[in-house]
């Protein structure tokens, strides 16, 4: 989707540049210098992401989000105080990926409990949806009914996912985690390279076939109706006002009152189908992680309605059954390839919101189905895979951020409005973007995953905390949709099979086969070990510079030392995110 508006988000920063200056203005909070994504005279640049700590560290792909967390830290705030602050804090700065309008999941462990937490705050559909609303008359799906527009949009968590995580787990008061989020949409943030450019992505949002702004144009565009200059302030007053309420009312703040109403006249106005009752109803769960095991390391990660933490753990029980093969080896890259496509395909037949449909968890995440799955495996040729049967085994599993304090508390949050700029609509008065997580739903009357009233839609969210003998050793998040847990178990096989640091880890060459093709962003792969796997049946895609997914890792070595690292780069633009350590 973002491919489809490069050139024109290329010629909107040149315009953009050219534009009559902005009055200048100071944000709530200034990157220095050596954490800014661009130079004096606007031109993109890259900068140190990493961090290095004994104590607490928080990371994420903000440095403003990523430096509140850190000063809660300092202040005496424990990690999940941390995570929802810098949660509110990416809902204002990156509007685009997070917000109120939008859900997430978060994957605690709390070191005096010794026993992790998955909280699920995932978008669900409303009550009155059916997936007739989004066929035609002779039952074929309706392009863009699930993806724009009022029925787009499912019932936001995140407001009730993030209270409740401060609520039952964390120390401080909700005027001290959230304020500085309500400051920043107040005073402003600064645009950078990449939110510039994420204004451009959806640009086709923002104006209407006249060129006039639409709503979501009139708060995110300048006053010359185009993405905001590099290096300019930019705010969003009415957003502070619903941050101020929640901070006030709490949950009631966004589910009952004056932010629901408007919520729900900007989803009826735009076609969809939401209630009053459907905000006030809107439920936050607690599950159990999802467990598993590599090389002596445990992994816990995020359960059903999320696909993310299964596919995790199956793809690290499918490797244990073969050897190490060199970085980038012809061999290394062949197995993943084969790999993907056998969780893909069970990932397809299987995986939906177990609220509502029975999902083998225990058979999918089984090292001995694992075992019966790595036999299909030919190491000489690519194969095409359908999905097997767990059921066997069942007796025996959208922005990122990370944060570890000094107790040794952890928290992975990964949270969405699904698509850059999500369905659209906006709750104008209140700054609220809103989701379009509908569109993870299938439209086949006969999926696991279809539309329901009340059923959340699948995802791929993975925040996932790691464990070396009991003690804590490394947290993963990333956005990145369907891509995002075969991102992170490369992160995780970088650390642990190939001895990188976190830093380099991310920035390590990528591979994913995923919709009929074998994907590969390594710059410097030798065209003959690409020309190897296209003779072994691979259909080869060099993506050139897309990433993928956009993760977040922090590791923490036996002497308790973290080390923390964000993606760096997405689409040719330099990212805004950075780890932070005290």
């Amino acid at each position: 989707m973002k491919r489809l508006f490069s050139l024109v988000v290329a010629l909107l920063m040149v315009f953009s540049l050219a534009a009559t200056a902005q009055t200048p203005a100071t944000p709530y909070i200034e990157a220095p210098e050596n954490y800014r994504s661009w130079g004096a005279d606007n031109t993109p640049k890259d900068f140190d992401r990493t961090a290095t700590s004994q104590n607490g560290m928080a990371a994420s792909s903000k440095y403003e989000a990523s430096l509140i967390g850190l000063r809660v830290l300092e202040a005496g705030g424990n990690a999940v105080d941390a995570a929802v602050a810098m949660g509110f804090a990416l809902g204002v700065c990156e509007p685009f990926t997070s917000g109120l309008g939008g859900g997430g999941f978060m994957t605690i462990y709390l070191a005096d409990q010794a026993k992790p937490v998955f909280i699920d705050f995932r978008e669900v559909a409303p009550g009155a949806s059916a997936v007739e609303q989004y066929l035609d008359d002779k039952g074929a799906f309706v392009e863009n009914s699930s993806s724009v527009g009022g029925l787009a949009i499912g019932v936001p968590g995140e407001t009730a996912g993030l209270l409740h995580a401060l609520e039952t787990y964390g120390t401080m008061s909700r005027e001290e985690v959230m304020r500085p989020a309500a400051d920043m949409a107040e005073q402003g943030w600064t645009s950078t390279t990449y939110y510039n450019t994420s204004v451009g992505w959806g640009y086709q949002h923002m104006v209407d076939e006249k060129n006039e702004p639409t709503a979501l144009g009139e708060i995110f565009l300048d006053e010359n109706n185009l993405p905001p200059e590099i290096g300019t302030v930019v705010n969003n007053p009415g957003l502070a006002k619903a941050l101020n309420l929640i901070i006030e009312k709490g949950r009631d703040g966004f589910y009952q009152g004056e932010v629901a109403q408007a919520v729900v006249d900007a989803v009826q106005g735009a076609g969809g189908v939401m209630t009053l009752e459907d905000l006030a109803n809107y439920q936050v769960h607690e599950l159990e992680p999802v467990t598993g095991s590599y090389k002596g390391y445990e992994i816990v990660s995020a359960p059903s309605p999320s696909s993310g933490g299964a596919s995790f753990i199956q793809i690290m029980n499918l490797l244990e059954n073969f050897d190490v093969y060199e970085k980038d080896s012809v061999e290394q890259i062949h197995l993943l390839s084969e790999i993907h496509k056998l969780i893909y395909a069970d990932r397809g037949q299987y995986m939906a919101d177990s609220k509502f449909v029975k999902v083998p968890l225990k058979g999918l995440t089984s090292k001995d189905y694992a075992a019966a799955l790595a036999k299909k495996i030919d190491m000489t040729k690519a194969q095409d895979f359908t999905f097997d049967d767990p059921w066997t085994y069942e007796g025996s599993d959208t922005n990122g951020s990370v944060v570890v304090d000094a107790m040794g508390n952890m928290v992975a949050l990964t949270k969405t409005i699904n698509y850059y700029w999500g369905s659209g609509v906006v709750a104008k008065e209140y700054g609220i973007v809103l989701n379009n997580q509908m569109d993870d739903f299938s439209f086949d009357k006969e999926s696991v995953n279809v539309v329901l009233p009340g059923k959340t839609p699948l995802s791929s969210m993975t925040p996932t905390v790691i464990f070396k003998d009991g003690k804590p050793a490394m947290l993963l998040s990333a956005p990145g949709g369907a891509k995002i847990f075969t991102t992170l178990t490369q992160l995780f096989t970088n650390v642990v099979d190939y001895g990188m640091t976190a830093e380099e880890a991310i920035k390590a060459n990528r591979f994913i086969d995923i919709w009929g093709s074998l994907e590969y962003d390594a710059p410097d792969l030798p065209q003959e070990t690409v020309d190897k796997l296209a003779a072994m049946g691979h259909n080869m895609s060099n993506k050139n510079g897309n990433r993928f997914a956009l993760p977040a890792i922090i590791v923490i070595d036996e002497n308790g030392e973290k080390s923390g690292s964000v993606e760096y780069i997405d689409e040719g633009v330099f990212l805004d995110g950075c780890a932070l350590g005290y």
